[in-house]
């Protein structure tokens, strides 16, 4: 199924706590009523950004002196979004020697460049205002000067070390920035200028600049939290009223009501519509969009972009399909995928790429080639930096830039073959030295009684969902699902009921992945709550976003553990064991005997373990095969002993007194014994695990450590007699939760009787095992 680790947040069967839930995610420390019901009067009290006054200073004086402005944007869904907001704000000024200037993806690429801003001084341009582009940009804007052109520079992405001699920069990652939120897309800092410009000249600020902000900071997947959750929120309002005429247009030829416009509508309806004229047309098509007035040309666009953006899909689906044959015949042991071909286009490579990432978990990038440049887009996984690597090949690209999870290069096409060798280099360098696992944020592990659709509007409050403040994901354990089947056209959606209710759990294109899958065993489920209404009637359904088997044989019940922690801690017993423990060669009291035989033993009969493993394996043959005459114990004790006529031992063989019939099972019937470790060393690694989160699933801990099920346990034990980790188990021994203790003094472990009877214990078993 899936390979995520868990990170939990919490648990708590009994409801839902969202007071608690709130406290998370309100990181920017808005009071309740700024967090859920924003004004417009709530934007602007973090502080002004670095820059703006001055901005607004050089833009009046262009003005009033009627000096030519063009604002340079960029290509993407917030570039052109960022263009549109400024391009209205003009407009609403009344001021009409403005232009702008979207570069081609395909012909000139990101950013300023030369032979652009040669044709805007040609035009007599005396002020260029870029939008969501720039901060790279030192040559260019240094060839703008030499012109006479100034360049006010706005711009959200990082600052270089080296920043251009604009005549001022708007940015608030820029030093000296008093503005506390930092995080705005293009768009939103176009807005924040926009207002600023209109406020100084006593002029309303249209309502649609508000709405166009508010799509580009979801589309370009900024964090919705402070200032961007309320132009989002407020923006949202905006567009169910149709206030801009395009993106009215643009929800109805997608199907799309008003009224059910969410978060994300913005994000996988609107934004790549937009983005798709940039990607394989012209960027001006989705400016046109939002420009336009006359409900004959939004129609017009609108359509036009829909087509667009069914042939991106059909062009990302092709690169994708081709990208996965040669890599599935590749023989993938780097943790990078590369794929390279002449027949891609570029506008689709990050999409591709993105998609290579969710299916390998791997860093990916997808290259276009054309006769002389190699022009690739990057997509990276949690815990590695895209920016790092990008530095590293610095030397060998011709222009390369990006953030952590995302970035670009070019590269002459002699150098691809190195290009490719480096990057594996750099990246199977970094995961010898990092171990990379998967992981996938748990808000809650809850119970299916709070799975109401009045929790779920409670939930809904805390939208718009999107970059840093998530969809919730819930999660559900030891749960079985009913009536699993595939539905669609083509029958890849997967679709089951959870057991005993009408709740049902839905997984997209999931028929390769689950397909191996046995439903009759307990789940484990992480998901995400949607709604849907069919036929008048509206139920809940889970989105499923991680699945894995419950561990059913890894669980024991409270008596049965506590039995065998007694046994251990017992010293005495423990040495009675070591002690006692004789080797069963040329011993003629000790009859051999395979496991499919012990049914013609004659009397009750007894088999002793002395790993939790061989305990749950021979449990499942007695209870499978319905031996009533059979038990099967951890340990033996002598009281237990007298009440039977067989002995059955794995492995260790015991002296026994009196006359019994003494068998053993050779081990090569019995081939599951465990290479157990130190236990201080394991403790160590626990105690560190419990650092990290306080809430850890058996499943992921003996998937990342190595650490066996009863050694789990044990040290759990150990650590809560050492009075390191107070540890409960709310679920059975599938959760464990761990509340770190402050701890005043050196812990002696030579006194400590758990640790000594569990070292004891585990030595045995590895002495044991090596004979």
């Amino acid at each position: 199924m899936f390979n995520n680790l868990w990170d939990i947040k919490a648990i708590n069967l009994d409801k839902l706590h969202l007071q608690e839930i709130f406290d998370q995610r309100n990181v920017y420390a808005f009071d309740e009523n700024k967090y859920f019901f924003p004004s417009i009067d709530a934007l602007g009290t973090e502080g002004t950004i670095l820059g703006i006054d001055k901005a607004v200073s050089r833009i009046n004086k262009a003005i009033k002196n009627n000096q030519k402005i063009c604002i340079y944007g960029d290509y993407d869904a917030d570039g052109t979004c960022s263009t549109a907001v400024l391009l209205k704000t003009f407009k609403a000024l009344g001021y009409e020697n403005v232009t702008h200037h979207i570069p081609s993806r395909l012909t000139e690429g990101y950013g300023l460049n030369n032979d652009a801003i040669n044709k805007l001084a040609s035009n007599d341009v005396k002020l260029i205002i870029t939008v969501d582009c720039g901060i790279t940009s030192v040559a260019e804007i240094d060839l703008a000067n030499s012109l006479g052109i100034d360049v006010i520079l706005t711009d959200h992405h990082h600052c270089p070390d080296v920043l251009p001699k604009a005549y001022c920069i708007v940015n608030p990652h820029q030093d000296g920035c008093p503005s506390k939120f930092k995080n705005f897309c293009g768009a939103g800092l176009a807005y924040k200028l926009g207002v600023s410009l209109l406020n100084s000249n006593n002029t309303a600020v249209p309502e649609e600049i508000l709405e166009i902000a508010g799509i580009a900071t979801v589309a370009d997947i900024v964090e919705l939290n402070g200032e961007n959750r309320i132009i989002v929120q407020l923006g949202l309002e905006l567009i169910k009223k149709g206030v801009n005429k395009g993106v009215d247009a643009l929800l109805k030829v997608a199907g799309v009501k008003n009224e059910n416009v969410d978060s994300r509508t913005l994000g996988f309806v609107i934004g790549p519509r937009l983005n798709s004229a940039g990607r394989i047309a012209h960027a001006d098509l989705a400016l046109n969009l939002l420009m336009a007035e006359d409900e004959e040309d939004v129609k017009k666009y609108a359509s036009e972009l829909n087509q667009l953006n069914a042939k991106r899909q059909s062009m990302g689906d092709e690169i994708y399909n081709d990208s996965v044959k040669k890599l599935d015949k590749e023989n993938l042991k780097s943790n990078i995928v590369i794929s390279s071909s002449k027949d891609y286009h570029i506008g689709i490579l990050g999409i591709a790429a993105s998609r290579l990432v969710e299916k390998y978990n791997k860093v990916a990038i997808v290259m276009a080639e054309t006769d002389k440049i190699a022009t690739g887009s990057l997509r990276s996984i949690e815990g590695f930096s895209i920016v790092d690597m990008l530095d590293y090949v610095k030397p060998i690209t011709l222009k390369s830039g990006g953030h952590e999870m995302a970035g670009g290069l070019s590269v002459s096409l002699d150098k691809l073959d190195l290009l490719k060798e480096k990057l594996i280099e750099y990246v199977d360098n970094f995961y010898s030295k990092n171990e990379y696992c998967p992981t996938k944020k748990i808000d809650l592990i809850t119970s299916v009684k709070n799975l109401t659709l009045d929790n779920f509007d409670s939930i809904s409050k805390f939208e718009p969902f999107g970059a840093g403040n998530e969809n919730f994901t819930f999660a559900l354990t030891d749960v079985k699902l009913s009536y699993p089947g595939y539905m669609g056209s083509d029958k890849t959606h997967f679709s089951a009921k959870i057991e005993d209710t009408n709740i049902r759990a839905i997984r997209f294109n999931a028929a390769q992945e689950l397909k191996d899958v046995d439903f009759s065993k307990k789940m484990d489920i992480a998901f995400s709550l949607n709604k849907n209404t069919y036929n008048g009637y509206t139920n809940l359904q889970l989105m499923i976003e991680d699945m894995n088997y419950s561990n059913e044989k890894e669980i024991h019940d409270n008596d049965e553990l506590k039995s065998i922690h007694d046994k251990i801690i017992d010293i005495e017993h423990i040495n009675q064991i070591v002690d006692d423990t004789i080797s069963d060669k040329n011993n003629d009291l000790i009859k051999k005997i395979s496991l499919n035989k012990l049914k013609k033993l004659k009397g009750k009969t007894a088999i002793y373990c002395y790993y939790l493993k061989e305990l749950e394996y021979i449990q499942e043959i007695i209870k499978l095969s319905g031996l009533e005459d059979i038990e099967a114990f951890f340990i033996p004790m002598e009281k237990e002993i007298e009440s039977f006529d067989n002995i059955v031992f794995l492995k260790n063989i015991l002296k026994l007194e009196g006359s019994k019939n003494i068998y053993q099972v050779p081990i090569k019937d019995f081939d599951i014994y465990q290479d157990y470790s130190d236990v201080r060393d394991k403790m160590l690694v626990m105690y560190q695990a419990y650092k990290t989160s306080e809430i850890v699933k058996l499943y992921d801990i003996l998937k990342k450590y190595n650490i066996l099920t009863d050694e789990f346990y044990a040290i759990n034990q150990i650590l809560n007699t050492c009075k390191l980790v107070d540890i409960s188990y709310p679920q059975g021994y599938n959760i464990a939760v761990a509340k770190l203790l402050k701890v005043n003094n050196k812990i002696d472990l030579a006194k400590n009787n758990t640790y000594q009877a569990y070292n004891k214990f585990f030595k045995m078993q590895r002495s044991s095992n090596e004979s």
